[in-house]
């Protein structure tokens, strides 16, 4: 296979996972002008966030079979028209009400890049690769936070922050037109008969009864991506609003935080490629997930070097286990129903990024603190690595 024909599908996989990803990012990373301007109570980034996964829980249940249905590139057009559809409503009626309506667009959508990447790579390149290509794919995300946290507040500054997230939705929408140009190739096996609401034995309900191994991977897959959204939507707001710094250097903080991620993705993949055991790898990031976040807790008010250092530790950790995770979904549920495993696995993730960035926001309106925020879903991870760790051998 040429190095063209491994390239090509990694690229667009990639690029469908990192505009959305930027386009979620808009809302939480400008919070700090968004909330004064439209007079929204502090705990509004974790309510967008809650709201938006939580469409992309339900969601998620049809991610597979419509990818099935459609194929992956088709699937990625109406995510990304999706993405535009949100951003223009927010420009045009700047009401928290559009910011829902935007959550239910984002949320809907956001289900989609991890599945149709799966399906692309699966079938479009080398399977001792597998591992490294999946982490490189996930680095979509920290990409899209990298630039989040470099463009949304420089393009705020500039043309103001209603502005800055119509350029997002523009971006995405001209990604969906360019795409168009190889769905030829690779939507060539879409099911058109396909139903949505029958799994055939390959819906995540199923995958999760006939393989008891995916369970635990998603009971840690739901705390480790539930810890590295809270960490994500709340670093720019805490850093500018409790800490008093500039939100340009705050949106340094997530920037720094989503190249972490983008290194771990591609390092823990090529580890994990020449390791037999990936599960006790994961169960190992666990526990450095709950030491990461401990470290940005700790280092909060301390000097800026160390929370970037926090920062980037987390993205390492936090953001950098998904690439592996996923394969290694794909892998236990087998190569007919992997893109049904990694839809369950996303499931879980997405729930756990309803859940724990939930509990962060009632724990703020609470009066607790944000270090301490940090610190509980930081155990909870170390939690998900210990389940995993614990895990009985695998019978080959």
């Amino acid at each position: 296979m040429s190095l063209t024909h491994i390239l090509v599908p990694v690229f667009a996989a990639v690029a469908m996972q990192a505009l959305p990803t930027f386009a979620n990012l808009g809302p939480t990373t400008l919070a700090s002008e968004i909330i004064p301007a439209l007079n929204l109570p502090g705990i509004a980034p974790n309510a967008y966030v809650t709201g938006l996964y939580s469409i992309a829980t339900l969601t998620s249940f049809i991610a597979a079979a419509f990818v099935l249905k459609h194929g992956p590139i088709r699937a990625g057009q109406w995510a990304l028209s999706c993405y535009f559809l949100g951003g223009l409503i927010i420009y045009a009626f700047p009401h928290p009400i559009s910011f829902c309506f935007a959550a239910c667009f984002y949320g809907a959508a956001y289900t989609m890049p991890i599945p149709l990447g799966a399906h692309i790579l699966i079938n479009h390149t080398p399977p001792h690769m597998r591992n490294t290509l999946f982490g490189i794919r996930q680095m979509g995300v920290p990409i899209g936070g990298l630039a989040a946290g470099m463009c949304f507040p420089l393009m705020a500054e500039t043309y103001g922050w209603q502005l800055a997230i119509l350029l997002a939705a523009l971006a995405c929408l001209s990604l969906a037109i360019v795409i168009q140009i190889i769905r030829s190739q690779y939507d060539a096996e879409r099911q058109p008969k396909r139903q949505l609401f029958i799994s055939n034995g390959q819906g995540p309900i199923s995958v999760m009864r006939h393989v008891p191994r995916m369970r635990r991977l998603c009971f840690a897959g739901m705390l480790f991506a539930g810890a590295e959204v809270t960490a994500v939507a709340n670093i720019v707001f805490f850093l500018s609003h409790d800490v008093g710094w500039s939100l340009t250097s705050a949106g340094l903080a997530l920037s720094i935080l989503s190249v972490g991620g983008a290194i771990g993705r591609l390092f823990w993949g090529l580890v994990a490629d020449r390791l037999r055991n990936k599960t006790n790898m994961l169960g190992y990031l666990g526990l450095a997930i709950f030491a990461s976040m401990i470290a940005l807790a700790v280092w909060s008010n301390d000097a800026p070097s160390l929370v970037y250092v926090a920062a980037f530790s987390v993205g390492v950790t936090a953001g950098g286990w998904t690439g592996v995770g996923i394969a290694e979904g794909a892998r236990l549920a087998g190569n007919s129903g992997a893109v049904a495993g990694t839809a369950t696995l996303t499931q879980f993730m997405f729930l756990g990024v309803v859940l724990l960035p939930m509990m962060a926001g009632i724990a703020l309106a609470l009066g607790t603190t944000y270090p301490y925020v940090f610190a509980m879903v930081g155990a909870l991870s170390g939690l998900g690595g210990l389940t995993l760790l614990t895990m009985p051998p695998e019978h080959t």
